[in-house]
């Protein structure tokens, strides 16, 4: 299931993802659909891998809801499974990210021994069926020693925000640069809530 929230907090209504399992699902992105012109989805990763043993990994892509206020909550029907590898083997990630300029999704690894991030790409209309190999674009500078557990691009494409459990860093996206060309230049750090295990992050549509 997925919940909807609205901004005041409140309870907008449990949805059910029709056919989908959760092994670990760990982030949601809303993003582009599978073809240009198709309305914004939603993406639910079960990427979550703590001892990184998954031989694969699966984002469902849904019809994001309707949700006028009183909503209780639904099923999300028709949602598809896209399977994904790692080129470099399994690894943890808890981290997905849906580009609005590209329609392409990342998965950002959660690096449990101390080394950097890693971008993942999973091209724009990625298709149900054989497992997709994703292959690693680059290290996501400032996160050597820290644990990425959530991040979210802004609406219009120019800024990548990630959080560890103490912080969110947020880095500028110049046009024409892919996320993983952006989380390569120095982030900055962005004012947060003191929480023990901050695991999630979202950006509202004025950014």
């Amino acid at each position: 299931e997925v919940f909807a929230v609205g901004e005041d907090g409140g309870d907008r209504g449990r949805w059910t993802v029709a056919g989908a399992s959760a092994r670990d699902w760990e982030d949601m992105a809303r993003g582009p659909g599978a073809a240009d012109g198709d309305p914004d989805v939603l993406y639910v990763g079960d990427i979550g891998d703590n001892a990184a043993q998954r031989p694969e990994v699966v984002v469902y892509r849904a019809a994001e809801p309707e949700v006028p206020p009183g909503a209780v909550g639904g099923e999300l029907a028709g949602a598809e499974a896209l399977t994904l590898t790692y080129a470099d083997g399994p690894r943890d990630a808890e981290t997905l990210l849906a580009d609005p300029v590209t329609g392409d999704l990342w998965v950002v690894s959660k690096e449990w021994a101390g080394g950097p991030a890693g971008a993942y790409p999973v091209p724009a209309g990625a298709a149900p069926g054989d497992p997709l190999a994703m292959v690693r674009e680059g290290d996501v500078a400032g996160t050597a020693g820290a644990l990425v557990t959530g991040g979210d691009i802004s609406p219009d494409g120019s800024v990548v925000g990630l959080r560890t459990y103490t912080a969110v860093m947020l880095w500028d996206r110049a046009p024409g640069q892919t996320v993983a060309e952006a989380l390569a230049g120095p982030p900055c750090t962005a004012p947060s809530a003191a929480e023990p295990q901050g695991e999630a992050l979202a950006l509202a549509a004025d950014g």
